[in-house]
Protein backbone atom coordinates (compact mmCIF):
# COMPACT_ATOMS: atom_id res chain seq x y z
CA UNK A 1 0.00 0.00 0.00
CA UNK A 2 2.82 2.42 0.94
CA UNK A 3 4.65 1.57 -2.28
CA UNK A 4 1.50 2.35 -4.31
CA UNK A 5 1.13 5.76 -2.64
CA UNK A 6 4.81 6.54 -3.17
CA UNK A 7 4.50 5.55 -6.83
CA UNK A 8 1.51 7.88 -7.34
CA UNK A 9 3.24 10.80 -5.62
CA UNK A 10 6.36 10.22 -7.68
CA UNK A 11 4.31 10.04 -10.89
CA UNK A 12 2.59 13.32 -10.05
CA UNK A 13 5.94 15.01 -9.32
CA UNK A 14 7.34 13.64 -12.61
CA UNK A 15 4.34 15.03 -14.55
CA UNK A 16 4.73 18.47 -12.97
CA UNK A 17 8.46 18.44 -13.71
CA UNK A 18 7.74 17.62 -17.35
CA UNK A 19 5.23 20.45 -17.57
CA UNK A 20 7.71 22.89 -16.04
CA UNK A 21 10.43 21.78 -18.46
CA UNK A 22 8.08 22.21 -21.42
CA UNK A 23 7.19 25.65 -20.12
CA UNK A 24 10.85 26.67 -20.00
CA UNK A 25 11.32 25.45 -23.57
CA UNK A 26 8.25 27.38 -24.74
CA UNK A 27 9.41 30.53 -22.95
CA UNK A 28 12.80 30.31 -24.67
CA UNK A 29 11.07 30.59 -28.07
CA UNK A 30 12.71 27.50 -29.53
CA UNK A 31 9.45 25.75 -30.45
CA UNK A 32 7.11 28.65 -30.99
CA UNK A 33 7.16 31.81 -33.05
CA UNK A 34 5.02 34.90 -32.39
CA UNK A 35 1.81 35.00 -34.35
CA UNK A 36 0.17 38.02 -36.04
CA UNK A 37 1.79 40.64 -38.26
CA UNK A 38 4.48 43.16 -37.44
CA UNK A 39 4.20 46.98 -37.51
CA UNK A 40 6.84 49.62 -36.72
CA UNK A 41 6.36 52.80 -34.70
CA UNK A 42 8.72 55.79 -34.82
CA UNK A 43 9.09 58.05 -31.74
CA UNK A 44 11.30 60.89 -30.56
CA UNK A 45 11.18 59.38 -27.05
CA UNK A 46 9.45 56.32 -25.58
CA UNK A 47 9.62 57.43 -21.89
CA UNK A 48 10.35 54.06 -20.30
CA UNK A 49 8.52 51.73 -22.72
CA UNK A 50 10.15 48.26 -22.55
CA UNK A 51 9.98 45.08 -24.66
CA UNK A 52 7.07 42.89 -23.61
CA UNK A 53 4.75 45.87 -23.05
CA UNK A 54 1.12 45.52 -24.12
CA UNK A 55 -0.31 46.99 -27.34
CA UNK A 56 -3.90 48.22 -27.06
CA UNK A 57 -6.45 49.24 -29.69
CA UNK A 58 -9.69 50.94 -28.59
CA UNK A 59 -8.92 49.81 -25.03
CA UNK A 60 -8.40 46.11 -25.92
CA UNK A 61 -5.12 44.19 -25.59
CA UNK A 62 -4.25 43.09 -29.16
CA UNK A 63 -0.48 42.65 -29.24
CA UNK A 64 2.94 42.99 -27.65
CA UNK A 65 6.14 45.03 -28.13
CA UNK A 66 9.07 42.82 -29.16
CA UNK A 67 12.00 45.09 -30.04
CA UNK A 68 12.94 48.74 -29.29
CA UNK A 69 15.75 50.05 -31.52
CA UNK A 70 17.19 53.51 -30.60
CA UNK A 71 18.60 55.47 -33.60
CA UNK A 72 20.49 58.81 -33.66
CA UNK A 73 17.40 60.83 -34.66
CA UNK A 74 14.49 58.62 -33.53
CA UNK A 75 13.44 55.43 -31.75
CA UNK A 76 11.91 52.49 -33.66
CA UNK A 77 9.45 50.24 -31.81
CA UNK A 78 8.70 46.85 -33.42
CA UNK A 79 5.47 45.21 -32.28
CA UNK A 80 3.00 42.54 -33.44
CA UNK A 81 -0.81 42.60 -33.43
CA UNK A 82 -3.43 39.92 -34.03
CA UNK A 83 -4.24 39.01 -37.64
CA UNK A 84 -7.92 39.77 -36.94
CA UNK A 85 -7.17 43.42 -36.05
CA UNK A 86 -7.08 45.83 -38.99
CA UNK A 87 -5.29 49.13 -38.32
CA UNK A 88 -6.41 52.07 -40.57
CA UNK A 89 -3.75 53.96 -42.46
CA UNK A 90 -2.91 57.30 -40.84
CA UNK A 91 -3.32 55.98 -37.28
CA UNK A 92 -0.87 57.19 -34.63
CA UNK A 93 0.83 55.59 -31.62
CA UNK A 94 0.98 56.97 -28.09
CA UNK A 95 2.83 55.77 -25.01
CA UNK A 96 0.61 55.78 -21.92
CA UNK A 97 0.96 54.53 -18.36
CA UNK A 98 -1.56 53.32 -15.76
CA UNK A 99 -1.41 55.69 -12.79
CA UNK A 100 1.67 57.61 -11.61
CA UNK A 101 3.90 54.53 -11.34
CA UNK A 102 1.94 52.05 -13.47
CA UNK A 103 3.27 50.02 -16.41
CA UNK A 104 3.75 51.69 -19.79
CA UNK A 105 1.78 50.42 -22.77
CA UNK A 106 1.49 51.29 -26.47
CA UNK A 107 -1.91 52.60 -27.61
CA UNK A 108 -3.05 52.73 -31.27
CA UNK A 109 -5.19 55.81 -32.00
CA UNK A 110 -7.18 54.97 -35.19
CA UNK A 111 -7.62 57.47 -37.99
CA UNK A 112 -10.97 57.97 -39.72
CA UNK A 113 -9.49 59.90 -42.67
CA UNK A 114 -8.37 56.82 -44.65
CA UNK A 115 -10.25 53.77 -45.86
CA UNK A 116 -7.31 51.43 -46.57
CA UNK A 117 -5.55 49.24 -43.98
CA UNK A 118 -1.87 49.09 -43.00
CA UNK A 119 0.10 46.15 -44.36
CA UNK A 120 2.67 44.11 -42.38
CA UNK A 121 5.99 45.94 -41.94
CA UNK A 122 4.57 49.46 -42.49
CA UNK A 123 5.43 52.38 -40.18
CA UNK A 124 3.24 54.51 -37.90
CA UNK A 125 4.19 57.86 -36.36
CA UNK A 126 4.31 57.94 -32.56
CA UNK A 127 3.53 60.61 -29.98
CA UNK A 128 4.86 60.33 -26.42
CA UNK A 129 2.63 61.47 -23.56
CA UNK A 130 4.34 64.02 -21.24
CA UNK A 131 6.20 62.42 -18.35
CA UNK A 132 5.74 63.35 -14.71
CA UNK A 133 8.97 65.38 -14.70
CA UNK A 134 7.64 67.52 -17.58
CA UNK A 135 4.46 68.24 -15.64
CA UNK A 136 6.53 69.35 -12.65
CA UNK A 137 8.65 71.61 -14.87
CA UNK A 138 5.52 73.22 -16.38
CA UNK A 139 4.11 73.77 -12.89
CA UNK A 140 7.32 75.49 -11.77
CA UNK A 141 7.19 77.82 -14.80
CA UNK A 142 3.55 78.68 -14.02
CA UNK A 143 4.54 79.56 -10.43
CA UNK A 144 7.21 81.96 -11.75
CA UNK A 145 4.68 83.66 -14.06
CA UNK A 146 2.16 83.95 -11.18
CA UNK A 147 4.83 85.56 -8.98
CA UNK A 148 5.53 88.16 -11.71
CA UNK A 149 1.81 88.94 -12.11
CA UNK A 150 1.41 89.48 -8.34
CA UNK A 151 4.42 91.81 -8.30
CA UNK A 152 2.85 93.85 -11.13
CA UNK A 153 -0.43 94.16 -9.20
CA UNK A 154 1.47 95.30 -6.10
CA UNK A 155 3.23 98.02 -8.10
CA UNK A 156 -0.09 99.22 -9.55
CA UNK A 157 -1.80 99.40 -6.14
CA UNK A 158 1.11 101.35 -4.62
CA UNK A 159 1.09 103.90 -7.46
CA UNK A 160 0.19 107.54 -6.57
CA UNK A 161 -1.84 107.92 -9.76
CA UNK A 162 -3.99 104.89 -8.89
CA UNK A 163 -4.69 106.17 -5.36
CA UNK A 164 -5.69 109.60 -6.75
CA UNK A 165 -8.05 107.93 -9.25
CA UNK A 166 -9.72 105.96 -6.43
CA UNK A 167 -10.14 109.19 -4.42
CA UNK A 168 -11.77 110.95 -7.39
CA UNK A 169 -14.16 108.00 -7.82
CA UNK A 170 -15.27 108.25 -4.17
CA UNK A 171 -15.90 111.98 -4.52
CA UNK A 172 -17.97 111.34 -7.66
CA UNK A 173 -20.12 108.80 -5.79
CA UNK A 174 -20.77 111.36 -2.99
CA UNK A 175 -21.87 113.94 -5.55
CA UNK A 176 -24.24 111.44 -7.19
CA UNK A 177 -25.76 110.70 -3.75
CA UNK A 178 -26.44 114.42 -3.17
CA UNK A 179 -28.10 114.69 -6.59
CA UNK A 180 -30.39 111.73 -5.82
CA UNK A 181 -31.40 113.31 -2.49
CA UNK A 182 -32.32 116.53 -4.32
CA UNK A 183 -34.50 114.60 -6.77
CA UNK A 184 -36.27 112.83 -3.86
CA UNK A 185 -37.05 116.18 -2.17
CA UNK A 186 -38.42 117.51 -5.45
CA UNK A 187 -40.74 114.51 -5.74
CA UNK A 188 -42.10 115.24 -2.23
CA UNK A 189 -43.74 118.53 -3.36
CA UNK A 190 -47.46 119.42 -3.95
CA UNK A 191 -47.58 117.63 -7.31
CA UNK A 192 -46.42 114.37 -5.73
CA UNK A 193 -48.97 114.60 -2.91
CA UNK A 194 -51.77 115.16 -5.47
CA UNK A 195 -50.67 112.04 -7.39
CA UNK A 196 -50.68 109.93 -4.21
CA UNK A 197 -54.18 111.10 -3.25
CA UNK A 198 -55.47 110.22 -6.73
CA UNK A 199 -53.97 106.71 -6.44
CA UNK A 200 -55.70 106.21 -3.05
CA UNK A 201 -59.05 107.21 -4.52
CA UNK A 202 -58.62 104.73 -7.38
CA UNK A 203 -57.78 101.93 -4.92
CA UNK A 204 -60.89 102.75 -2.86
CA UNK A 205 -63.12 102.59 -5.95
CA UNK A 206 -61.59 99.24 -6.94
CA UNK A 207 -62.23 97.85 -3.42
CA UNK A 208 -65.91 98.90 -3.64
CA UNK A 209 -66.35 97.09 -6.97
CA UNK A 210 -64.79 93.89 -5.56
CA UNK A 211 -67.08 93.98 -2.50
CA UNK A 212 -70.19 94.40 -4.67
CA UNK A 213 -69.14 91.45 -6.88
CA UNK A 214 -68.58 89.27 -3.81
CA UNK A 215 -72.02 90.08 -2.39
CA UNK A 216 -73.69 89.18 -5.67
CA UNK A 217 -71.78 85.89 -5.81
CA UNK A 218 -72.78 84.92 -2.25
CA UNK A 219 -76.44 85.67 -3.02
CA UNK A 220 -76.38 83.50 -6.15
CA UNK A 221 -79.03 80.66 -5.77
CA UNK A 222 -76.81 78.14 -7.60
CA UNK A 223 -74.00 78.54 -5.05
CA UNK A 224 -76.45 78.10 -2.17
CA UNK A 225 -77.91 74.94 -3.78
CA UNK A 226 -74.37 73.42 -4.13
CA UNK A 227 -73.62 74.11 -0.47
CA UNK A 228 -76.93 72.54 0.62
CA UNK A 229 -76.26 69.44 -1.52
CA UNK A 230 -72.88 69.02 0.14
CA UNK A 231 -74.50 69.23 3.59
CA UNK A 232 -77.12 66.59 2.65
CA UNK A 233 -74.40 64.19 1.43
CA UNK A 234 -72.51 64.56 4.70
CA UNK A 235 -75.69 63.78 6.66
CA UNK A 236 -76.28 60.59 4.61
CA UNK A 237 -72.70 59.38 5.31
CA UNK A 238 -73.22 59.93 9.05
CA UNK A 239 -76.48 57.93 8.94
CA UNK A 240 -74.82 55.06 7.06
CA UNK A 241 -72.00 54.90 9.62
CA UNK A 242 -74.50 54.77 12.48
CA UNK A 243 -76.46 51.97 10.75
CA UNK A 244 -73.21 50.00 10.27
CA UNK A 245 -72.42 50.26 13.97
CA UNK A 246 -75.95 49.27 15.05
CA UNK A 247 -76.92 46.60 12.47
CA UNK A 248 -73.69 44.99 11.24
CA UNK A 249 -71.30 45.15 14.17
CA UNK A 250 -73.67 43.45 16.55
CA UNK A 251 -72.42 41.13 19.34
CA UNK A 252 -73.43 38.09 17.23
CA UNK A 253 -71.52 39.27 14.15
CA UNK A 254 -68.51 40.21 16.24
CA UNK A 255 -68.52 36.72 17.79
CA UNK A 256 -68.74 35.10 14.32
CA UNK A 257 -65.75 37.11 13.08
CA UNK A 258 -63.73 36.08 16.14
CA UNK A 259 -64.65 32.39 15.56
CA UNK A 260 -63.55 32.65 11.92
CA UNK A 261 -60.16 34.08 12.92
CA UNK A 262 -59.73 31.29 15.45
CA UNK A 263 -60.48 28.63 12.78
CA UNK A 264 -57.87 30.19 10.49
CA UNK A 265 -55.32 30.01 13.32
CA UNK A 266 -56.09 26.29 13.89
CA UNK A 267 -55.69 25.52 10.17
CA UNK A 268 -52.34 27.35 10.06
CA UNK A 269 -51.10 25.38 13.06
CA UNK A 270 -52.12 22.09 11.42
CA UNK A 271 -50.22 23.00 8.23
CA UNK A 272 -47.13 23.83 10.24
CA UNK A 273 -47.32 20.49 12.08
CA UNK A 274 -47.63 18.62 8.78
CA UNK A 275 -44.58 20.40 7.36
CA UNK A 276 -42.64 19.58 10.54
CA UNK A 277 -43.56 15.87 10.18
CA UNK A 278 -45.99 15.66 13.15
CA UNK A 279 -49.69 14.91 13.45
CA UNK A 280 -52.39 16.80 15.37
CA UNK A 281 -51.95 14.32 18.26
CA UNK A 282 -48.28 15.43 18.54
CA UNK A 283 -46.82 11.95 18.15
CA UNK A 284 -43.38 13.39 17.50
CA UNK A 285 -42.69 11.12 14.48
CA UNK A 286 -40.39 12.52 11.79
CA UNK A 287 -40.90 12.43 8.02
CA UNK A 288 -42.38 15.86 7.26
CA UNK A 289 -41.42 17.89 4.21
CA UNK A 290 -39.07 20.29 6.01
CA UNK A 291 -37.30 17.51 7.92
CA UNK A 292 -36.98 15.43 4.74
CA UNK A 293 -35.27 18.36 2.98
CA UNK A 294 -33.05 19.03 6.01
CA UNK A 295 -31.89 15.40 6.15
CA UNK A 296 -31.24 15.05 2.44
CA UNK A 297 -27.83 13.45 3.04
CA UNK A 298 -27.02 12.74 -0.62
CA UNK A 299 -26.44 16.43 -1.33
CA UNK A 300 -22.95 17.73 -0.50
CA UNK A 301 -21.62 21.27 -0.91
CA UNK A 302 -17.89 21.80 -1.49
CA UNK A 303 -16.61 25.42 -1.59
CA UNK A 304 -13.08 25.98 -2.90
CA UNK A 305 -10.94 29.15 -2.98
CA UNK A 306 -7.77 29.66 -5.05
CA UNK A 307 -5.16 32.42 -5.15
CA UNK A 308 -2.32 32.48 -7.68
CA UNK A 309 0.33 34.75 -9.24
CA UNK A 310 1.31 35.04 -12.93
CA UNK A 311 5.01 36.08 -13.05
CA UNK A 312 5.01 37.00 -16.77
CA UNK A 313 2.13 39.46 -16.39
CA UNK A 314 3.06 40.33 -12.79
CA UNK A 315 -0.62 39.92 -11.92
CA UNK A 316 -2.51 38.36 -9.07
CA UNK A 317 -5.52 36.15 -9.76
CA UNK A 318 -8.19 34.47 -7.68
CA UNK A 319 -10.93 31.88 -8.16
CA UNK A 320 -13.95 31.10 -6.00
CA UNK A 321 -16.14 28.10 -6.84
CA UNK A 322 -18.90 26.06 -5.25
CA UNK A 323 -19.63 22.41 -6.16
CA UNK A 324 -23.08 20.99 -5.36
CA UNK A 325 -22.56 17.19 -5.49
CA UNK A 326 -25.16 14.41 -5.71
CA UNK A 327 -23.55 10.97 -5.88
CA UNK A 328 -21.17 11.08 -8.87
CA UNK A 329 -22.68 14.20 -10.50
CA UNK A 330 -22.11 17.83 -9.58
CA UNK A 331 -22.94 21.40 -10.62
CA UNK A 332 -20.12 23.95 -10.36
CA UNK A 333 -20.61 27.71 -9.94
CA UNK A 334 -17.75 30.18 -9.65
CA UNK A 335 -15.73 33.04 -11.09
CA UNK A 336 -12.09 34.04 -11.85
CA UNK A 337 -10.72 37.56 -11.36
CA UNK A 338 -7.47 38.78 -12.97
CA UNK A 339 -5.86 42.22 -13.00
CA UNK A 340 -5.70 42.61 -16.79
CA UNK A 341 -9.33 41.53 -17.34
CA UNK A 342 -12.19 44.06 -17.54
CA UNK A 343 -14.27 42.02 -15.08
CA UNK A 344 -14.65 38.57 -13.56
CA UNK A 345 -14.99 35.46 -15.77
CA UNK A 346 -17.89 33.26 -14.69
CA UNK A 347 -18.25 29.44 -14.55
CA UNK A 348 -21.43 27.37 -14.65
CA UNK A 349 -20.80 23.68 -15.43
CA UNK A 350 -22.36 20.27 -15.08
CA UNK A 351 -19.98 17.35 -14.53
CA UNK A 352 -19.76 13.66 -13.70
CA UNK A 353 -17.05 11.36 -12.34
CA UNK A 354 -16.31 7.95 -13.88
CA UNK A 355 -13.93 6.57 -11.31
CA UNK A 356 -10.74 8.68 -11.34
CA UNK A 357 -11.75 10.40 -14.62
CA UNK A 358 -14.17 13.35 -14.66
CA UNK A 359 -15.82 15.26 -17.51
CA UNK A 360 -17.77 18.52 -17.46
CA UNK A 361 -19.35 21.05 -19.84
CA UNK A 362 -20.99 24.49 -19.71
CA UNK A 363 -19.66 28.03 -19.21
CA UNK A 364 -15.89 28.28 -18.65
CA UNK A 365 -14.47 31.80 -18.27
CA UNK A 366 -17.83 33.15 -19.57
CA UNK A 367 -17.50 31.06 -22.78
CA UNK A 368 -18.94 27.71 -23.84
CA UNK A 369 -16.44 24.93 -23.29
CA UNK A 370 -15.59 21.50 -21.91
CA UNK A 371 -13.24 20.22 -19.22
CA UNK A 372 -11.51 16.97 -18.26
CA UNK A 373 -10.13 16.07 -14.80
CA UNK A 374 -8.06 13.13 -13.60
CA UNK A 375 -7.42 12.19 -9.97
CA UNK A 376 -4.14 10.30 -9.48
CA UNK A 377 -5.10 10.00 -5.83
CA UNK A 378 -6.93 11.92 -3.13
CA UNK A 379 -3.84 14.15 -2.91
CA UNK A 380 -3.03 14.89 -6.57
CA UNK A 381 -5.29 16.03 -9.45
CA UNK A 382 -4.86 17.56 -12.90
CA UNK A 383 -7.42 19.28 -15.12
CA UNK A 384 -7.68 20.68 -18.67
CA UNK A 385 -10.23 23.34 -19.80
CA UNK A 386 -11.02 24.13 -23.47
CA UNK A 387 -13.20 27.19 -24.18
CA UNK A 388 -13.81 30.20 -26.50
CA UNK A 389 -14.43 28.33 -29.77
CA UNK A 390 -13.81 31.42 -31.99
CA UNK A 391 -10.30 31.87 -30.58
CA UNK A 392 -9.67 28.59 -28.78
CA UNK A 393 -8.01 28.89 -25.38
CA UNK A 394 -6.87 26.22 -22.93
CA UNK A 395 -6.04 26.13 -19.22
CA UNK A 396 -4.06 23.41 -17.45
CA UNK A 397 -4.24 23.10 -13.66
CA UNK A 398 -2.48 20.71 -11.30
CA UNK A 399 -2.89 20.54 -7.53
CA UNK A 400 -1.14 18.51 -4.84
CA UNK A 401 -2.08 18.40 -1.17
CA UNK A 402 0.29 20.13 1.22
CA UNK A 403 -1.31 20.16 4.69
CA UNK A 404 -4.90 19.75 5.83
CA UNK A 405 -7.20 21.43 3.30
CA UNK A 406 -4.35 23.37 1.60
CA UNK A 407 -3.13 22.33 -1.86
CA UNK A 408 -0.18 23.54 -3.96
CA UNK A 409 -1.54 24.88 -7.28
CA UNK A 410 0.19 25.14 -10.68
CA UNK A 411 -1.54 26.52 -13.77
CA UNK A 412 -0.66 27.15 -17.39
CA UNK A 413 -2.74 29.45 -19.65
CA UNK A 414 -2.62 30.24 -23.36
CA UNK A 415 -1.90 33.84 -24.44
CA UNK A 416 -4.61 34.81 -27.02
CA UNK A 417 -2.23 37.30 -28.71
CA UNK A 418 0.94 35.22 -29.17
CA UNK A 419 -0.93 31.90 -28.97
CA UNK A 420 1.85 30.58 -26.76
CA UNK A 421 1.33 28.81 -23.47
CA UNK A 422 3.44 31.40 -21.62
CA UNK A 423 0.99 32.50 -18.90
CA UNK A 424 2.13 30.25 -16.10
CA UNK A 425 1.51 30.73 -12.40
CA UNK A 426 1.72 29.24 -8.92
CA UNK A 427 -0.58 29.54 -5.94
CA UNK A 428 -2.51 27.88 -3.16
CA UNK A 429 -5.91 26.22 -3.03
CA UNK A 430 -8.09 25.86 0.07
CA UNK A 431 -11.05 23.48 0.23
CA UNK A 432 -13.67 23.68 2.96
Amino acid sequence: MKDSVAFKVGAAAFVMLCVLSALIIWKSGVLFRANGYELIGEFQSVNGLVPGAEVRFRGMRIGKVFTINPLPDRVQVHFRVLDSVKVPRGSTLKVYFDGLIGEKFLNIVPSMAYDDILKPGETLSGVTAPALAEFIDIGAKNLEITREVLAAYRDVLNSTEVLQAVKNTVLSVEQITKDVEGITEALGGDATRTSIQTAIKNLSATSTIIRERSDSLLNDPRLNASIQSLADTTARIDAMTARLDNDVLTPESTKAIAQTLQDVSVIARQIRLILDGQTSSDTGKSGGLLQTMATFSRVKVRPVGQGYYLPEQRALGARAQLDVVVDQQYVRLGFDALRYQDGPAYHLQHGMWFGPLGARYGLLHSHLGVGVDYAFSDRTRVGLDLYNIENLEADFRASSMLLGGWDLLFLLKRDPVTRHYDRYGFGLQLGF
